[in-house]
């Protein structure tokens, strides 16, 4: 189950450090478990206060059992960036104590695009409405 998921799936230990990744993972970020595995996920953060603020911050509430969804811009190993809708899960140990996190990924860089072209169709659309308005005005 684990290596069919379509989300790309992290396994981070409670000292955050990266214990296990899915083929999805390896496939949307370009790094074999082989590069990533013992190492914090910081570099994978397009922006690094990302991973001290929000990232942390999700983190601590995985692992106190809250599971939250929030977007962030991550970097592929090529450098490109891409958004992802993440999410983390507590994992436990056998006795039930947290022993990490799952982190659940799907890329929405698509989709984000398409929110950002929207938002500026909109931004030229209400400048040309403005700009008519304007000459209309003048011209009474």
């Amino acid at each position: 189950m684990f290596e069919r998921m379509p989300h790309g799936i992290m396994l981070v230990d409670a000292q955050r450090r990266i214990a296990g990744v899915n083929r999805a993972f390896t496939a949307m970020f370009g790094y074999g478990a082989d590069e990533v595995v013992g190492r914090r996920p910081d570099f994978l953060y397009a922006d690094p206060a990302d991973f001290t603020g929000v990232g942390a911050q999700r983190f601590r509430q995985a692992l106190q059992g809250q599971t939250s969804i929030f977007e962030a811009r991550y970097l592929r190993k090529d450098g490109s960036a891409l958004w992802a809708e993440s999410a983390g899960v507590r994992m436990d140990a056998p006795d039930g104590t947290p022993a990490g996190v799952i982190g659940l990924h799907l890329d929405i860089s698509a989709r984000h695009d398409a929110e950002e072209a929207l938002r500026r169709s909109r931004a030229e659309l209400e400048e040309l409405v403005r700009q008519r308005t304007a000459e209309l005005a003048a011209a009474n």
